[in-house]
Parts: structure tokens; C-alpha cells; sequence
């Protein structure tokens, strides 16, 4: 068999295009898993967001504020008697 330049050259071409595809299908898979890490943030943070509007809905109810100025400031309305129950 001869080989000529035209088939040496054909080979190169065969070759380097084997090589961009095996690349474009790495840059795929790596596109993909960020398509996928961006799914799941986004539903990770729709979530949150909904967390965050109801907690906004229930601020401007008087009660709620209260029961948390209670609960995490510890706060007492006037005439009431705190006490500190140690362990």
C-alpha cells in the first residue's frame, strides 16, 4: 500500500476531529452537572423565598412579635414579674 500525503493528511483531519468531539462531549457533561447544581439552588432558593414571605406575613401580626420579643429577648410587659429558673 502507498502512502501518500493526501492520506497522511486525511489522517491528521480524522484524528484532530476526533479529538474536538471527544472535547465538546466533556464540555456537555460539564454543562449538564451545572444545569443540574442550578436546578437544585433554584429550588433550594424558591424555598427559602417562600419561607422568608410567609415570615414577612406573619410580622405584621401583633401577636407573633410579641411571642418572639418574648421568646428570643426575653422581654416582659410592664407589671409582670420576670423570673430566671436555674439549672
Amino acid at each position: 500500500m502507498k502512502i501518500t500525503i493526501w492520506n497522511i493528511l486525511l489522517g491528521f483531519v480524522i484524528i484532530y476531529l476526533i479529538f474536538q468531539i471527544h472535547s465538546d462531549i466533556k464540555s456537555h457533561q460539564g454543562l449538564s452537572e451545572k444545569s443540574n447544581n442550578l436546578k437544585v439552588n433554584f429550588v433550594r432558593e424558591t424555598t427559602k423565598q417562600k419561607e422568608l414571605k410567609d415570615l414577612m406575613s406573619r410580622l405584621n401580626d401583633k401577636r407573633f412579635v410579641e411571642q418572639m420579643a418574648r421568646a428570643k429577648l426575653n422581654l416582659v410587659k410592664k407589671g409582670e414579674t420576670a423570673y430566671k429558673i436555674c439549672r
